[in-house]
């Protein structure tokens, strides 16, 4: 399955965005599910995109259908537990 990979700059937060420090992560866009997804500091990011990030350096690359299948179901099951958690956190 085709997707994009490319480099994007984020921040750490408001205080490091507002000082204009911010980092490069390496990042992959599926355009036929309009995922995303990096790995920074072992942490699995998950996310709905309509398009790649601002980017830099962006190569189309292929990923396995299944695992993008598996990043969709993630993305569900995340969806679906946060709402079930809602009801023990009634204020959120």
């Amino acid at each position: 399955m085709k997707a994009l990979k490319y480099k994007t700059d984020v921040y750490d937060g408001a205080l490091a965005w507002s000082h204009g420090f911010s980092h490069e992560i390496e990042e992959i866009f599926i355009p036929h599910y309009g995922i995303g997804f990096n790995l920074v500091n072992d942490r699995l990011n998950v996310f709905k995109l309509k398009e790649p990030r601002q980017s830099k350096k962006t190569k189309e690359i292929e990923i396995e259908p299944e695992f993008a299948a598996m990043l969709e179901k993630y993305l569900n099951l995340e969806k679906n537990i946060k709402e079930k958690a809602k009801i023990y956190f009634p204020s959120h």
